[in-house]
């Protein structure tokens, strides 16, 4: 019981590893130029102190995200010269080699490896936030409120360009059928009142 203890401890170091890697990941491709103070605060791995190289971290994932530069090996190949994995005592009680999450490249590699099928650019052009996790592939604006009434917007849009004469014209033949059968039923009711005055004052 003690071990399976320690094996859900270990479990969920990664869980929050990954988290952390994940958040990061967000906060970096979304990075303003006047959020480097913040951003150094904020996270706990070994930032390079110049902003220009920690700039250049930004626009490498973001080159990543957008499918144009895959800048995996050049963040392995940097993070092997920063001592990326440590021998440390486990929760099991046993001593393990670990990476060390707080060498930045390192962390970069990881995360965008895991994240790399869920990342999206949103489509709307005043997002933000444009950088952010897709829920499914297809999926084109991020959860902003705004973004997602945005993405409404375009789809009626589109879809009124590709079918909305098809549609106007259905919509006129469907009034038309409509109007004709409610002439047919006025035709009707009229012959049959023509026939019922003619009994009547048949039978007078």
């Amino acid at each position: 019981m003690a071990r399976e203890s320690k094996r859900s401890e270990d479990i969920y170091s990664e869980q929050n590893e990954a988290g952390w890697r994940r958040e990061m990941l967000l906060d970096l491709a979304n990075l303003s130029d006047d959020g480097l103070v913040r951003f150094r605060r904020h996270w706990r791995y070994d930032i390079p102190k110049p902003d220009a190289e920690l700039l250049d971290y930004r626009h490498q994932l973001r080159r990543f995200w957008s499918g144009t530069d895959w800048a995996l090996l050049a963040w392995v190949n940097e993070a092997n010269t920063l001592k990326p994995f440590e021998v440390r005592l486990l929760p099991s009680g046993r001593p393990g080699v670990v990476p060390r999450y707080s060498v930045l490249p390192l962390s970069l590699a990881i995360g965008a490896t895991e994240l790399a099928p869920k990342m999206g650019i949103c489509a709307n052009p005043e997002c933000p936030n444009p950088y952010f996790l897709r829920a499914r592939v297809t999926q084109r604006f991020c959860d902003r409120p705004a973004c997602s009434a945005y993405g409404q917007r375009q789809h009626k849009r589109t879809w009124w360009r590709e079918h909305g004469q098809k549609w106007m014209a259905e919509r006129a033949n469907l009034r038309k059928r409509e109007l004709n059968k409610k002439s047919d039923r006025n035709r009707k009711r009229k012959a049959r009142a023509r026939k019922d005055k003619f009994r009547r004052t048949k039978a007078t």
